[in-house]
């Protein structure tokens, strides 16, 4: 495997990213995301690495994720570490519903740049299937 990112960094930011999103679950109310969620949507995660060529099924993640209207505004990056989270999630036998719950302030996020085209329980949706099929 040549990811940009090696195996256990990708985890740790992956669960860190999954646990941002998951501390505004809780509610069935969508809550504006905080600044911080925003830079973190549009930043690098792994900020300790630069950034480099993504690796073909990542690319083909982020190629469907286009293709299906969502925004190409994050960095290779965090579509990296997104993609391996869901990924490790489902290997650790995590139903759907609990991804797409964790899933649900970054996409709510990401609506936000769809101008009302796609919401965030789509986008959610977008990303854990585009997952399965292009990344897992």
């Amino acid at each position: 495997m040549t990811d940009t990112v090696p195996h256990a960094k990708r985890s740790l930011s992956a669960l860190g990213l999954i646990a941002l999103v998951a501390a505004g679950c809780g509610s069935q109310e969508v809550e504006q995301p905080t600044p911080e969620l925003r830079q973190a949507a549009l930043s690098d995660i792994a900020a300790e690495t630069t950034e480099q060529p993504m690796a073909p099924r990542a690319r083909e993640f982020k190629a469907a994720l286009t293709a299906a209207g969502v925004p190409d505004r994050q960095s290779d990056s965090t579509v990296l570490v997104v993609a391996q989270g869901i990924c490790d999630q489902l290997a650790a036998g995590t139903p759907d519903s609990e991804i797409l719950a964790k899933l649900g302030q970054l996409a709510a996020y990401t609506a936000t740049l769809t101008n009302g085209q796609l919401t965030g329980d789509e986008i959610a949706a977008l990303y854990l299937t585009k997952a399965k099929a292009t990344f897992c």
